[in-house]
């Protein structure tokens, strides 16, 4: 699937107006790191800080998440893969913030605010309980998110830190034996981001004057600056994509400023430019979020893999040498530790692609398809280990050929909204067999036990689902309700359970809708749809996504075709053909979408009057999106003749409300012309021209076509990058 130039416009024009004021939010490492005996250990937010069982392999939590946590790292072990500490940020007692709960796939973003934070100690030979070493303050969660607060010393004796010091930040030396910390001569910066230590640590300093850079401390524990390290700017964000990474032999570290991969030979202390991109800023792919780690050494500290955008290369000492594959890549975790396979996360479209030009409500959601690929050292013999699910922060267990990674089930498309009500992302971990592609889940609550049933489910493997259902159930109570109560009742379905399905209905509680920034689109009028305002109810529009990301359409459409008989009031009917309608869209249905317009969208919003005030914007604004289809010429075209009077009629007989009223002025122009009706298609472009909403629907041509659709979906996903990118969304409310 592409986007019309027109579409990519709009996506980067929201990145250049993001660039001219706001600093992007810090990004959060999620990261499954390992032991030296192959034990994972990870951060799951409000879950807290887990490690897997040596003889089980299950989760076990070392650290319960309490009121007033916003971050975590990740676990961070030391050198020798012995011992392990982790840090938990807490907002100032002035700026409180909203609980942890599950966190976006590829990490919160975090705005700028002061914090205070502690530093945990585990160590498994002890008692399995972390030790409370320190606490300090700082300047950005993002420090404690990005796991940039803390770093090993080598010797695995000492650990620097990063502490607020006025508007700046020093860095600090911690003894683990003497509990005794000391400020190391580094100079104070406004940021300061510490990188992991292979021979020696590093910190890159932002903000500095003239001492800013990467910094590294020799073996006398002398710090120097690295030649050429200057950042490009001190804000958190730019500095953790910066840090360097160490060659295995710890004698040259590479770093990137975005453009250039760097370079540095520590022995002599000079650094060269390996590589240098074309692409221009404005030709990054808007829909790929930055990687945590664009490149890798091969163990033998020769080469470099390097991610330019979704491009994956070998990179020496000569330049790019080769593309290590030609499919897009959004996360690469390099080698394994014998240096034969590399892994990579690569795109993959979502399905109903065929329909996509069509829908208006449903917007694609680029990340939630990808691809877990493994391959020989230089690309070859290419092998995808899991595909259809949302892959992010693979890691290679240092001492095995494990994977770990995040599989996170997100639906491909959502409806559009003001609130983020729908179908919420789960994403449990699991570490991953590259020779076999056997998955272990390490679920640690009941919820992700349904996500992974979900998976099954839509794999076909029904007996398994069931089980993963059973097992999430097992967790709540005899009434409790669930959002995933949903899956389970189609599942129950599948296999004929027909009263075990009814009685999960009656459980399925759609989450709670949160608040987002209000979306602008340059077509049309601002969506009123917030919270209780929403045309489509949250029950559908979980519903709707779930089916979708699912790939059930036909039973989804079946659901909601009875949903529309069994309505009890107008408003469910009207939310239920609404959701019907968009998912024919999707489908690529036309006929059988015009038939429900007809039908049923059309004369449910023919008196506008008759909702409450409340919900008439709602009403008036979701119609007229979802009925603009009909007013494009390609589509009405494709429509039977029957089926195009039909919806000529209704249309004249449409809403008193301004935008459903004009865009069937629009419906009834095309409708004329596919009935070579030239009375129709005047009478219908006389009263376009003086109607009182045409300024407000912005179309220069005076025509609606698939550009123009088009343009809808790039104004919502451009808001969606910009909430993202900039952390204006940032906390998700506990679940």
């Amino acid at each position: 699937m592409s986007l019309t130039p027109l579409a990519r416009r709009a996506i980067v024009f929201a990145f250049i107006l993001a660039g001219t004021g706001c600093q992007p939010g810090v990004r959060e490492d999620r990261t499954i790191t390992f032991d030296s005996n192959g034990r994972a250990a990870f951060q799951h937010g409000a879950n807290g800080v887990f490690v897997t069982d040596p003889k089980t392999g299950a989760p076990k939590r070392i650290y319960e998440s309490v009121p007033g946590d916003i971050a975590v790292s990740p676990p961070a072990w030391d050198s020798g893969g012995k011992r392990m500490v982790f840090t938990v940020a807490r907002a100032l007692p002035d700026q409180p913030l909203e609980p942890l709960g599950d966190a976006p796939a590829d990490g919160r973003r975090y705005p700028e605010i002061p914090i205070t934070y502690t530093c945990w100690l585990y160590d498994p030979t002890v008692d399995g309980s972390p030790q409370k070493l320190f606490e300090a303050a700082a300047g950005h969660p993002g420090y404690v998110a990005a796991g940039l607060a803390v770093s090993w010393h080598a010797d695995g004796k000492h650990l620097d830190f990063v502490e607020r010091v006025g508007d700046g930040h020093r860095v600090r030396t911690f003894d683990l034996a003497t509990n005794i910390a000391e400020d190391s001569p580094l100079p104070i910066a406004k940021n300061v981001a510490l990188g992991n230590a292979v021979s020696a640590q590093c910190a890159l300093l932002g903000g500095a004057g003239g001492q800013s850079g990467l910094w590294v401390a020799d073996a006398d524990n002398a710090w120097w600056r690295v030649p050429d390290s200057d950042p490009p700017n001190s804000h958190l964000e730019h500095l953790r994509q910066q840090l360097p990474q160490w060659a295995p032999d710890g004698k040259k570290l590479a770093f990137t400023d975005g453009v250039e991969l760097r370079v540095c030979d520590t022995t002599k202390r000079t650094t060269d430019v390996w590589f240098r991109s074309s692409r221009k800023p404005e030709e990054r792919n808007p829909f790929q979020p930055l990687p945590p780690v664009a490149f890798r050494w091969h163990p033998d500290g020769t080469r470099i893999g390097f991610l330019d955008d979704s491009r994956l290369g070998l990179v020496t000492a000569a330049g790019w040498q080769k593309d290590l594959t030609e499919t897009r890549v959004t996360a690469f975790s390099g080698w394994n530790t014998a240096g034969t396979r590399i892994a990579y996360v690569t795109t993959e479209l979502p399905p109903y692609t065929q329909g996509l030009h069509w829908t208006t409500l449903f917007a694609p959601n680029m990340h939630a398809r990808t691809a877990l690929r493994t391959a020989d050292a230089d690309g070859a013999n290419e092998k995808v280990l899991v595909s259809g699910l949302r892959a992010t922060f693979p890691h290679w267990a240092p001492s095995e050929s494990r994977l770990s990674v995040w599989l996170t089930v997100e639906p491909p498309y959502r409806l559009v909204t003001l609130d983020r009500s729908g179908m919420p992302p789960g994403d449990p971990a699991a570490l991953i067999d590259p020779e076999t592609g056997k998955i272990d889940w390490l679920p640690v609550k009941g919820a992700e036990h349904a996500q992974i049933g979900h998976v099954e489910l839509r794999a076909g493997r029904l007996g398994a689902a069931l089980k993963r259902f059973d097992d999430a159930a097992a967790g709540l109570g005899a009434d409790e309700s669930a959002d995933w109560m949903a899956f389970r009742a189609i599942a129950f379905q599948k296999a004929g359970r027909e009263a075990a399905a009814r009685e999960a209905w009656k459980r399925f509680n759609p989450p709670a809708a949160r608040r987002l920034t209000p979306v602008r689109v340059p077509l049309g009028p601002e969506l009123p749809i917030a919270g209780d305002a929403d045309a489509i109810t949250a029950r559908h529009r979980f519903i709707a996504e779930a089916f979708v990301s699912l790939e059930m359409m036909d039973e989804g459409l079946e659901y909601f075709r009875a949903q529309v008989r069994a309505a009890g009031s107008n408003a469910d009917r009207l939310s239920a053909a609404l959701a019907l309608g968009q998912l024919l869209l999707l489908a690529d249905r036309k006929a059988e979408f015009a038939e429900c317009a007809a039908t049923h969208l059309i004369p449910l919003a023919g008196n506008v009057a008759q909702w409450p005030a409340a919900k008439q914007g709602a009403v008036n604004a979701t119609v007229a999106w979802t009925l603009l289809p009909l007013a494009v010429d390609e589509f009405v075209t494709a429509l039977p003749e029957a089926t195009v009077r039909s919806v000529s009629e209704k249309a004249i007989e449409s809403s008193d409300a301004a935008d459903i009223n004009f865009v069937c002025l629009l419906v009834q122009r095309a409708c004329g012309r596919r009935l070579e009706d030239e009375k129709l298609v005047e009478r219908a472009g006389e009263r376009l021209a003086r109607h009182p909403a045409l300024s407000r629907w912005n179309l220069p041509t005076g025509e609606v076509g698939i550009d123009a659709l088009s343009r809808v979906r790039a104004a919502f996903l451009s808001q969606e990058l910009f909430r993202e990118h900039f952390g204006a969304v940032t906390f998700n409310a506990t679940r």
